[in-house]
């Protein structure tokens, strides 16, 4: 190709760049919200059942409305069931027969009124096997087959319980950062788990003894299994096992006591949802400034004086608002959440010696401003009243600096005449900058879905142009 037909080749494609650009139409910051309001969220798809998962869930969840059967062979009632669960039954009716010939024609009544398919499935082979044998069902391959319990335990094979949320409750987190408030800047850099309200002991969870819990929990909950499903089946005396695989445990049992293990771990998260441990609540707060005219003027609309306050949301909106938070979290779990900034402060400094020189290295910390909150909300038993413990630090920089002398070490000057040199004591000035800090801990019951104006923050702010005090208001949603 030439070097002309190359030049306008070259200029053919740039025009064609330049068309299919300018066929795109330009996208500005309202269409690029809309186009992303219009967006359907995609919920989450539940795990795919196992064709034998999916028959045991027909078990549990169909509903027969009447069962009127008298006086009805055993195999005829076995036809029944099948006809309306429309569900794969084999029944091992040559092995039933060598322990009893007539099984098959024993007169069967079972009158009742709306049943699960599983509990009339029970009954049906209890009245077969009357006092004769003991009948059961297992499910394999999507087929269930009914045999005696004798013949049925000879069948073991390992499933798979995901039991992480008996062995992990909600985990107490703590502010994790490296920014820490201002009341804490001489304590240990290393050790970032920091609890805004000094205390003897802490309501935040070592890393170290979650995992001595956890482990704990795993071997009680093991050892509950094993005292209430057929203790003599366990290995050394029987063929049962246990195995783990982090929060899950892999069980080696037959179906029959597989189904015992699963009601069990269904009795205790059903006592775990009785306690509403996992229930999601979600915390909204805001710290105002109200002068004495206004806190009057709220408690007047709320027709009480004292705090706690309702107030409403249209008042809200019209105070000064200073800052504002939210977090998710589960009842009964302590978290904590912080708004404002973050400032390079010098707070001392190190001597750094050399052989005839002396020198400073100044100790940065990052500190934070603004607010800082811990709390737990706990839901009341009655579904519209939440208790909150909370503690809050409020700091602030007052412009304010200190001068300060530090002693660093001594002059070294070469020594004249052959005398020893006089040491003299150097000193150092730096700039240490002042905080002020006003703190609120309280412990209130206040009512759902309601801004509640919970107190003051307590302490000297040291400067004057403050102004009004400040204020917290809580909300707190639960989930349905």
């Amino acid at each position: 190709m030439s070097s002309g037909h190359k030049w306008i080749y070259g200029l053919l494609v740039c025009v064609f760049v330049a068309g299919v650009a300018g066929c795109v139409p330009e996208e500005t910051g309202d269409e690029i919200e809309a186009a992303q309001t219009q967006t359907p969220p995609v919920a989450p798809q539940p795990p795919k059942l196992t064709i034998d998962e999916q028959v045991e869930k027909k078990l549990q969840d169909l509903v027969i409305e009447k069962v009127n059967l008298v006086d009805v062979r055993a195999e005829d009632t076995i036809d029944f069931f099948r006809e309306h669960t429309d569900l794969n039954i084999f029944v091992y009716w040559d092995l039933l027969k060598a322990e009893n010939e007539d099984i098959a024609d024993y007169k069967i009544t079972i009158k009742t009124g709306k049943i699960s398919a599983d509990a009339l499935l029970r009954l049906i082979l209890m009245a077969i096997g009357h006092y004769d044998m003991s009948l059961d069902y297992q499910i394999d391959q999507g087929v269930i087959i009914i045999s005696t319990c004798d013949k049925l335990n000879e069948n073991i094979f390992a499933r798979t319980y995901d039991v992480s949320d008996l062995l992990s409750p909600p985990r107490n987190m703590p502010y994790v950062s490296e920014v820490l408030p201002p009341d804490r800047l001489h304590e240990d850099p290393y050790n970032r788990n920091v609890r805004i309200k000094r205390s003897t002991g802490s309501v935040f969870d070592d890393y170290e003894e979650v995992l001595s819990k956890k482990e704990m929990r795993r071997e009680a909950l093991k050892k509950l299994i094993k005292g209430s499903v057929e203790y003599e089946s366990w290995w050394p005396d029987g063929l049962a096992r246990f195995s783990e695989v982090d929060d899950l445990l892999v069980i080696t049992q037959t179906y029959q006591n597989h189904r015992l293990i699963r009601e069990l771990l269904e009795k205790l998260r059903a006592a775990n949802r009785k306690k509403q441990l996992y229930r999601q609540v979600a915390v909204k707060t805001w710290l105002i400034r109200l002068s004495e005219k206004q806190l009057a003027a709220l408690s007047e609309a709320g027709g009480r004086k004292s705090i706690p306050q309702v107030i409403s949301h249209s008042e809200l909106k019209k105070a000064d608002m200073v800052y504002q938070g939210r977090i998710a979290c589960f009842n009964r779990q302590w978290v904590s959440l912080s708004s404002g900034r973050g400032q390079l402060v010098i707070t001392g400094a190190e001597p750094v010696v050399a052989e005839h020189a002396v020198g400073i290295k100044p100790i940065v910390r990052m500190v934070h401003f603004g607010p800082m909150l811990e709390t737990r909300v706990t839901l009341q038993p009655s579904g519209k009243k939440v208790t909150v413990q909370l503690n809050c630090l409020y700091s602030q920089p007052l412009g304010e600096i200190t001068r300060k002398a530090l002693r660093l070490g001594y002059d070294n000057p070469k020594a004249k005449g052959g005398k020893a040199p006089q040491a003299a004591p150097q000193r150092v000035m730096i700039d240490v900058l002042k905080f002020s800090h006003q703190t609120l801990s309280t412990d209130v019951v206040i009512p759902l879905d309601k801004p509640v104006l919970v107190g003051g923050l307590a302490g000297k702010t040291g400067d004057k142009s403050v102004g009004p005090s400040l204020y917290l208001v809580v909300e707190v949603n639960a989930a349905k």
